[in-house]
């Protein structure tokens, strides 16, 4: 199982945020716009975090991925920073 969690909030206004993804397997992979964020353990509390990530100005995709039972599971999402006014 995996899920990115506040993947409904897609309207941001800050460019460096927390990341959370929920997953009951060993290891997680989170990509902002293809781009590795790195490869994190899941807590006790099945909870995966990256703290400090960075957003673009404009769409960011945001995607999830781990390996369960040799089969590849990925959850994904866009959000958008907002510029801000002038």
């Amino acid at each position: 199982m995996i899920h990115l969690t506040s993947r409904r909030l897609v309207s941001r206004l800050h460019p460096v945020t927390e990341v959370k993804v929920y997953s009951n397997c060993a290891e997680v992979e989170l990509k902002v716009n293809g781009q590795s964020q790195g490869v994190v353990k899941p807590s006790d509390l099945k909870i995966a975090r990256w703290p400090g990530v960075k957003l673009q100005p404009g769409i960011n995709t945001i995607e999830a991925t781990t390996q369960a039972n040799g089969k590849t599971l990925s959850d994904s999402c866009s959000w958008v920073l907002q510029q801000a006014a002038k």
